[in-house]
């Protein structure tokens, strides 16, 4: 009489395991690809978030203490490098009101649209160094466009 066993050969093993590491390694690939571009999105959302507060700030005409009795001209992005940048206060010198805040990994301004610095003029008063800032991920080249109008208008 024939003995059967029932269970899976070894052969039949191996190509099971074979599939699904295939599988998770291109599922990781997607992962990684999308995670870069969260980040690259995230740090776009950060700095229209920033831009905000500065221009928010230079409307209400709201003076830190430190301007004492000089007039307050507005506030400003004063970008440090191509990966970090800081917001001030303008009262004929510069008064730092955040400062440091630094792009996430892998993250920076591409060269080609590096400005020094967007300030934001009292009541709405305009603004100087409008541009389009385009931050870049340095792994995989994508890129995301923060735009800031003459008008004052960040998209």
């Amino acid at each position: 009489m024939k003995r059967v066993c029932p269970g899976f050969t070894l052969i039949e093993l191996l190509i099971v395991i074979s599939i699904i590491g295939l599988l998770f390694s291109f599922g990781l690939a997607q992962y990684m690809q999308f995670n870069r571009q969260q980040m690259l999105t995230q740090s776009a959302q950060e700095l229209k978030n920033n831009l905000r507060y500065a221009q928010s700030k230079a409307m209400t005409g709201e003076k830190p203490a430190a301007c004492g009795a000089r007039a307050l001209e507005g506030y400003k992005l004063v970008f440090i490098s191509n990966k970090s940048y800081k917001i001030v206060a303008v009262c004929n010198v510069d008064i730092n009101v955040r400062t440091n805040f630094f792009l996430r990994k892998n993250v920076e301004f591409d060269s080609a649209s590096f400005p020094i610095q967007i300030q934001f003029k009292v009541l709405a008063q305009g603004v100087i160094g409008f541009r389009s800032l385009v931050l870049k991920h340095s792994v995989t080249n994508n890129t995301e466009t923060v735009t800031v109008t003459e008008s004052g208008e960040i998209r």
